[in-house]
């Protein structure tokens, strides 16, 4: 594994934009800014640090008064919109992009198409509402269940398979198989009603393995900035398309847990500057996206919490099937 309904489900806005370049603000401006460029900060406490909700809200109040000075600085005005993407803000971060690109259509009506093929910000589908109270009761009875054994997740595949606490706190559930002959069909059937494929500009193709997993994590549990898929062979190789299934108890124990998509640059590796969306992991809704994305989990805070408080998902990939392939169907 590398690095690892309520009624109908309901769409969510995905503000495809430029975004959350924290490298620099033109000094004209008078808003300084980290610059990640020569040293990105992809592993350790200092992706924490520049991540963090309370460091970006920093960063969008100097902003702001900036720009009651200023108010026509599209330098600005683009900081903004895409800080309040790092926030997770994304209602707001679309109005931002949107009235951007009626100033300026040339540049800033990119806000409004794919660029995923290009470089910019990950394409992402996110429902909400995507089990009904039925189903959501029969996942707690699986997971819960006296034979339902959790492990500590690893990082890696093959022989460099291994316990890395540096990189990936979290427990994967030993045997999920209960789920996967009615919640797999579940995201078969919304892949194709909700035109997910299409939303995330990936084109069809031929379904081979489907993998499945139920992730725990509990107080201090992250998972490092990583792809899902190893484009270099292995296991993971296959890897097209991610879901991430989210669920907890209510009301939530905890804060944190959210996924960070990092931006890409136009020869598919990271952005020059540190640019990303934050997807909150809200209860019984469900995100898609390219397997082959940088992102990470941000660290879960659950103090004095139980076995069942955390932040839980069913999370897995659907392969592109091989030509000639032993893999489980």
């Amino acid at each position: 594994m590398v690095p690892e309904r309520d009624g109908e489900a309901q769409k969510t806005i995905d503000p495809i934009a430029a975004g959350v370049q924290l490298s620099h603000v033109p000094s004209r401006s008078g808003v300084a800014m980290p610059d990640t460029t020569n040293h990105p900060p992809f592993q350790g406490p200092s992706l924490e640090s520049l991540t963090q909700p309370a460091v970006l809200q920093v960063w969008l109040s100097k902003v702001e008064v900036a720009l009651t000075a200023r108010p026509d600085d599209h330098a600005l005005l683009r900081k903004r919109a895409g800080l309040l993407r790092g926030l997770g803000r994304l209602d707001e971060a679309a109005r931002a992009y949107a009235a951007l690109a009626e100033e300026t259509p040339e540049t800033d009506a990119l806000a409004a198409v794919a660029l995923t093929s290009t470089g910019g910000p990950v394409r992402f589908v996110r429902l909400t509402g995507v089990l009904t109270a039925g189903e959501q009761q029969q996942l707690w009875q699986i997971v819960t269940a006296p034979d339902a054994h959790f492990v500590p997740a690893r990082v890696g595949e093959g022989d460099k398979l291994r316990l890395d606490p540096s990189k990936r706190i979290s427990s994967l559930m030993e045997t999920p198989d209960a789920l996967r002959p009615w919640f797999l069909p579940r995201i078969a059937e919304l892949i194709e009603r909700e035109q997910v494929l299409e939303r995330l500009g990936l084109e069809p193709f031929p379904v081979g393995f489907r993998e499945l997993q139920v992730t725990r994590h509990l107080d201090g549990g992250y998972y490092c900035c990583h792809r899902d898929a190893n484009g270099e062979g292995g296991p993971s190789a296959g890897r097209t398309l991610t879901y991430v299934y989210y669920f907890h108890q209510s009301p939530r124990s905890f804060s944190g847990g959210d996924i960070l998509l990092f931006d890409h640059g136009a020869d598919d590796k990271r952005s020059e500057g540190l640019e990303f969306t934050r997807l909150e992991p809200a209860h019984n809704s469900l995100v898609f996206f390219a397997s082959d994305r940088l992102h990470e989990v941000t660290k879960v805070v659950c103090p004095g919490s139980g076995p069942l408080d955390g932040r839980w998902t069913v999370n897995g990939w659907f392969h592109r099937a091989r030509e000639y392939s032993d893999e489980p169907q």
